[in-house]
């Protein structure tokens, strides 16, 4: 079994905003590059009720990993991330193609928070609950496989499931934390390509 480190990794927030179309397609702040301290609300959605309407904020966790090496059949994908504080919330992971300049070549940026996700195709098949304590191991589907095993970057985004990427905004607070003093990794099965068939005379 390969075991692969996050490379960087950071926490984009979007909102505040009374509309929620906004609040999940507009990145407000940069909470945090490559952090090594717990954040107890590093995934969620936090609604705000004012009068007459509320508020909105969306937080995502982006991880970026060097799979380079990794040119095998790849199966049996993990992701291994340490919970903290908060656990109301279940968590979706989908790609994020344009976070760390695509290529893991710079640290998270404000901009990248919406632009290069994609909610159509998660790379986990259901909603993982995430405990507050211990190591979260939330498996990967056959296209996160496919994409560690076809690039040289693997990047995705940590998004709450029932508002951010259900794309609901039911008014119902939901955060999950993660103890980023533990590195997040993968781990994955990778068997060697075939060697082509050597004829001999």
């Amino acid at each position: 079994m390969a075991t692969v480190n996050a490379g960087k990794t950071g926490v984009l927030q979007g909102g505040a905003n009374a509309d929620f179309a906004t609040a999940r397609s507009t990145g407000t702040t940069l909470i945090s590059t490559n952090p090594t301290s717990a954040n107890a609300s590093a995934i969620g959605y936090i609604f705000s009720a004012t009068r007459g309407s509320g508020v909105h904020l969306i937080r995502r966790v982006y991880v970026y990993f060097d799979v380079s090496s990794h040119t095998g059949t790849i199966s049996n994908v993990v992701l291994n991330i340490a919970g903290n504080t908060q656990a109301n919330a279940t968590v979706r992971v989908v790609p994020s193609a344009n976070a760390f300049g695509g290529d893991g070549s710079s640290d998270i940026a404000l901009s990248e928070y919406f632009t290069g996700l994609d909610f159509s195709n998660p790379y986990n098949d259901s909603a993982a609950s995430l405990d507050s304590t211990g190591i979260n191991n939330l498996a990967l589907n056959s296209d996160a496989a496919s994409d560690i095993q076809n690039n040289n970057a693997f990047i995705l985004a940590l998004v709450q499931a029932d508002n951010d990427f259900a794309n609901n905004s039911s008014g119902t607070t939901q955060s999950s934390g993660i103890a980023f003093g533990t590195t997040i990794t993968l781990t994955f099965d990778e068997s060697s390509p075939a060697l082509p068939n050597i004829l001999t005379i």
